[in-house]
């Protein structure tokens, strides 16, 4: 963290709203961190399939966090802060009046799928729908978790009667609760993740509220990514928030501009794979390779950035769950374990991961997580190879994505990670490995909040002329001597996976 701060440098404040933690952090305009916050927060599982959060929890954590974040810089270096960020979870969503901003539900997570069964049951092309939206019809996204809303909790369907209902990506709530704004709105990034965002029109869609029987005065207001949300109260500042976005889509952006020719990976409780599309205005879904994502990133008023995107629902939870699982409570040892590994050339098992559902390109929500025992019997297999074999499978179902955006022409030459999990080498050189690609880790690997400060200042005149991209380290496969043997053992590894791993659907 940097100690002083020149006195012509802007400040930013970013708030990053996130599974386990909300954080606050302040960036200069070259990028460089000088305060942050953090406050963890909890998840309840109260049955399958159920994830949630409480909405006042994450807003007064967000408060906390920004106050500890302020309170970390000078009087002079504070007046600096120009403007605040707000990044959330894309597919959490939650119910609240209108009018007072009590929430009426739990913040339904990402990772909740409750209402699976309903969406399954529903009878439309699901082609028609990805034209649509650029997504797949899946319960992570929000349209399913509204319907339940409006369906199963009392609670909603009476504000909506007395038209006092907003059914919303948490984006939009916390924006509201965080400003105290009249307006309630909410950024095509968070906005897509719905399922009732029409990709290429930026609009709520008719067909799509009806398909899902979702009424359309429940809904935010759509403002750009960058947009006057209104002002933050942190301590005796009021600070405008002027970015509101979803992780993934500014964490893409953590070491500046998206290149054409390199595909990002964040890889944190999930991980995702991204990689430039076409920005020219109308740009369509049709030309997305099958099982992958359009995603909209960066929107202004007049125009708008994609990526195609690919998801991996277990990454960090994956870990976690292999953690508590096998009784090791803690898996900081990994680098060391793969490290042994590697220099036993000791056979591993392969796991199939499934933790959260199966993410893209084969999107099932009901896999049954699994070891095989390929090149090793159960009883010669320890719990640390068992623990590198979840790793490992993270870099499998990122692989696949990524040589399904190799083979319908997008040229990558380089992979750029970013998240926790990245931290461990052993997943970057695996990928590096796997993939025959040069791996780019930055030294900043909490990338969500960075890339928003770089969204922040692209918008001002000039603004990324100062910006300074993060130094970091490369992984390569030639560069290990003993490269050529981990190389073909992981990729036959993979090919064994691959055999193993449901089919991938056509379209």
């Amino acid at each position: 963290m940097a100690s002083n701060v020149l006195m012509n440098n802007t400040l930013y404040l970013i708030l990053d709203q996130g599974g386990h933690s909300s954080r606050a952090l302040i960036f200069d305009d070259t990028g460089q961190l000088h305060g942050a916050g953090r406050c963890s927060v909890d998840s309840r599982r109260p049955r399958p399939g159920y994830v949630e959060q409480d909405p006042p929890a994450l807003v007064q954590s967000l408060r906390d966090a920004a106050a500890q974040a302020m309170a970390q810089l000078s009087d002079g270096a504070a007046a600096r802060v120009a403007c605040a960020g707000l990044v959330t979870q894309r597919s959490s969503m939650v119910c609240w009046r209108r009018g007072s901003g009590q929430p009426l539900t739990p913040v339904l997570s990402w990772q909740d799928t409750r209402a699976a069964e309903w969406l399954a049951s529903l009878a439309f092309d699901r082609e028609w729908l990805r034209q649509k939206t650029g997504l797949v019809a899946n319960a992570h996204y929000g349209a399913s978790k509204i319907r339940w809303c409006l369906d199963q909790i009392p609670a909603v369907e009476m504000a909506h009667a007395s038209g006092d209902l907003v059914c919303a990506s948490l984006a939009a709530f916390l924006a509201q609760a965080l400003t105290g704004s009249r307006e309630v709105a909410v950024d095509p990034g968070n906005g897509s993740r719905t399922l009732l965002l029409n990709c290429n029109s930026l609009r709520w869609d008719s067909e799509l509220l009806q398909l899902f029987g979702i009424p359309a005065d429940v809904l935010p207001v759509l403002r750009p990514t960058l947009h006057a949300y209104g002002e933050l109260n942190i301590g005796d500042r009021r600070i405008p928030l002027q970015l509101v976005n979803g992780d993934q889509c500014s964490a893409f952006f953590a070491n500046g501009d998206l290149n054409p020719t390199a595909a990002y990976i964040n890889a944190g409780t999930g991980a995702f794979i991204a990689h430039t599309l076409d920005p020219s205005p109308g740009a369509v879904a049709s030309g997305l390779p099958p099982g992958l994502l359009k995603t909209p990133v960066v929107c202004q008023a007049d125009s708008c950035r994609f990526v195609c995107e690919g998801t991996v629902n277990g990454a960090a939870d994956a870990l976690d769950f292999g953690a508590r699982a096998l009784g090791l409570g803690q898996y900081r040892e990994l680098d060391r374990w793969w490290a042994q590994q590697a220099e036993l050339q000791a056979p591993m098992p392969l796991f199939l991961n499934g933790i959260g559902g199966l993410g893209s390109p084969f999107w099932r929500p009901d896999f049954n997580s699994q070891f095989v025992f390929a090149d090793i019997s159960e009883d010669a297999c320890d719990n640390e190879l068992k623990m590198l074999a979840i790793l490992e499978s993270i870099v499998f179902l990122l692989a696949v994505n990524l040589e399904i955006m190799v083979r319908h022409g997008m040229p990558v030459d380089r992979l750029v990670v970013s998240g926790g999990v990245s931290a461990f080498g052993a997943f970057c050189q695996s990928l590096a490995d796997l993939s025959g690609l040069p791996v780019f880790r930055p030294d900043t690997v909490e990338a969500t909040a960075r890339g928003a400060a770089f969204q922040l200042l692209s918008a001002r005149p000039k603004g990324i002329d100062r910006w300074r991209p993060d130094s970091g380290v490369t992984f390569c496969s030639e560069d290990d001597p003993s490269g050529e043997h981990r190389s073909s053992a992981i990729r036959r590894r993979y090919r064994l996976w691959r055999l193993r791993m449901p089919p991938i659907p056509s379209a």
